[in-house]
């Protein structure tokens, strides 16, 4: 019977590492992203925030994560008048 070759410790720990520094590399980039974005008035961040949703494929369905559970709340908000407050009212509980 073949014996199984194990890698020793240390090439573990430094595969670790180094998915580390690729995952610390990639979120700084978004966050260089991010503060770029936020520099932009209001008027162009909603383009680029539709710009972005636009570009991402089309993978919600009923079947996934919150989309039903969300359609039940949009149909009950609309069927009942004094199902929520108005965005106004919000925004003064919030203080903004």
């Amino acid at each position: 019977m073949a014996r199984e070759e194990v890698a020793p410790p240390c090439f573990k720990f430094l595969s670790v590492i180094l998915l580390w520094k690729a995952t610390l590399r990639h979120m700084t980039r978004i966050q260089e992203i991010c503060e770029q974005a936020n520099s932009l008035s209001d008027r162009e961040r909603t383009h680029l925030a539709a710009d972005l949703l636009e570009g991402l494929p089309n993978i919600l369905d009923q079947e996934d994560d919150g989309v039903a559970e969300a359609s039940k709340r949009d149909a009950k908000m609309s069927a009942t008048s004094d199902a929520g407050i108005s965005w106004a009212t919000l925004r003064d509980r919030i203080g903004r």
